[in-house]
């Protein structure tokens, strides 16, 4: 016989009192804070920075929104138009759709990038402007 234990053994005795959950606060979904959080002082307002928050763009989402239609344009031009090809109409639109599908790749990486560039120079900026503000603030 197996030395394991068995259900039986791990059962709790009868008086003994069951464990409680422990209590936590319930985040309220309009604030995402939860109810027992004390509220800022006012020593805390006046010394807290201004945040700078910055959205970059999803490159991925970019790339992809820029190749789809390109490789489908390129695909329909390839299959649809006449070709002199023997291979067939879905070979020449497939390499074709490939060829239009990364020209669009690669321009809409070109336009993620600047936009990239853009926006973390904004929030620099926008960060800078802040910390002149604090120092001003603090000069007084």
């Amino acid at each position: 016989m197996s030395d394991a234990p068995r259900p039986e053994d791990s059962q709790p005795e009868p008086d003994a009192p069951a464990p409680e959950a422990p209590e936590t606060a319930v985040p309220s979904p309009a604030s995402g804070m939860s109810q027992d959080a004390p509220e800022p002082t006012e020593e805390e307002l006046a010394a807290a920075i201004p945040a700078v928050v910055r959205r970059a763009p999803r490159f991925a989402r970019m790339v992809a929104t820029g190749a789809v239609p390109m490789f489908a344009i390129g695909f329909l031009l390839g299959a649809l138009l006449p070709n002199g090809e023997t291979a067939g109409r879905f070979l020449s639109g497939l390499l074709i759709g490939l060829g239009f599908g990364t020209i669009g790749a690669v321009i809409a990486g070109a336009i993620a990038t600047r936009a990239d560039a853009v926006a973390s120079r904004r929030a620099d900026e926008s960060r800078a402007r802040t910390l002149e503000w604090l120092e001003n603030e603090e000069g007084r």
